[in-house]
């Protein structure tokens, strides 16, 4: 795992932490943060995914956001 995977992943995490914690705007801030520093292979890698993420997100829907990271993640 190079160190932007790494980054992905990690920023995941916080993301689905918010979301957890009811924090949408914080949720909103960490996607913004994940295509900012993410490396441009892996946002074009994942790019259905983070749109279905976002989709989630604009509805706060905690399962949506949970089904999409579990297929980036493939927990």
């Amino acid at each position: 795992m190079t160190i932007s995977e790494s980054s992905f992943v990690f920023n995941l995490g916080r993301l689905w932490q918010e979301v957890l914690s009811g924090n949408w705007d914080g949720v909103i801030n960490i996607y913004e943060l994940i295509e900012e520093v993410t490396s441009n292979e892996i946002i074009e890698n994942y790019s259905k995914e983070l749109e279905e993420l976002l989709i989630s997100i604009k509805n706060k829907d905690c399962e949506g956001v949970d089904k999409v990271l579990n297929n980036i993640l493939k927990w």
